[in-house]
């Protein structure tokens, strides 16, 4: 049969029509999935790896009596990005969740890894990244956000690789990409309390940020609780954490864990 331009045309089209109608149905599927996974929980602790190391196993849920949790659900992602953290923040109060804790390093920076910045890429890369964890959780049965919701081994023993672990720093100061949404978010969710987490480092991430970062870092997360009237957990002691308390440079050992337990218990009991 020959084959002409018209039907050529059409066979692409039709294709075209197939592959949109996937995506859209795979897309639908994520957020029923999304949507599910905050049902029933009052309060949730969004952020990256480093929130899976600093708090309890909370993948499924479970009472947390530090901040007067009933039924608390943990969700850290590696290298979960600003974008990745609104999206859960807005399903989340969509739920009816009552108390949102986010952590705030995504918000206000990157490692010097990520060359996404604020534009078209961001955006591309975003809806790539969650087309993926879709489809996992649709052919592979996985956890909508796994392995963000799963436990985090927290007592083996403590490594660094310099060479690896200095690709990521200095430290990038972009964003935040997405304020507008943020101040919707903040604004029209009257129902739910938010809180932000700013996390500790070992002594080998902030010699390798710099002084100057350091603080130009906890300055552009304090500016953002204030521009948006938003309380900012910061532990206490973050400025004496010693090795001991970590598995490497950023995340938290058992110990760590505990300490860092402590400190959120007793900054809430003076917020409530």
């Amino acid at each position: 049969m020959k084959l002409t331009a018209r039907s050529i045309a059409m066979a692409w089209l039709s294709a075209l029509v197939l592959v949109v109608g996937i995506l859209i149905a795979i897309g639908a599927f994520g957020q029923r999935r999304v949507d599910a996974r905050f049902t029933g929980v009052d309060t949730v602790f969004l952020g990256t790896s480093l929130f899976r190391h600093a708090l309890p196993d909370l993948g499924q849920i479970t009472p947390l009596p530090q901040v007067d949790a009933e039924k608390s659900l943990r969700i850290g992602l590696n290298n979960g990005s600003e974008r990745q953290i609104l999206d859960m923040a807005t399903a989340a109060v969509a739920s009816g969740v009552g108390k949102v804790f986010i952590e705030i390093n995504p918000l206000v920076s990157r490692f010097a890894t990520d060359r996404a910045g604020c534009g078209v890429r961001n955006s591309i890369q975003h809806r790539l990244g969650n087309l993926k964890i879709f489809t996992d959780a649709i052919l592979l049965g996985r956890d909508i956000y796994w392995p963000g919701a799963e436990p985090a081994n927290k007592d083996k023993t403590r490594s660094i690789n310099p060479e690896t672990t200095a690709k990521y720093y200095p430290l990038k100061f972009v964003g935040p990409c997405h304020v507008g949404a943020w101040q919707r978010l903040f604004t029209t969710s009257k129902g739910t309390r938010f809180v932000l987490v700013m996390m500790p480092r070992d002594g080998v991430a902030k010699q390798l940020i710099g002084a100057d970062d350091m603080a130009t870092f906890e300055r552009r997360a304090r500016a953002f609780s204030a521009q948006f009237d938003i309380p900012l957990f910061v532990p206490e002691s973050a400025g004496d954490w010693g090795e001991e308390l970590f598995l490497d440079q950023a995340h938290l050992s058992g110990r760590g864990a505990d300490r860092f337990g402590k400190e959120l218990a007793a900054w809430w009991r003076v917020q409530k």
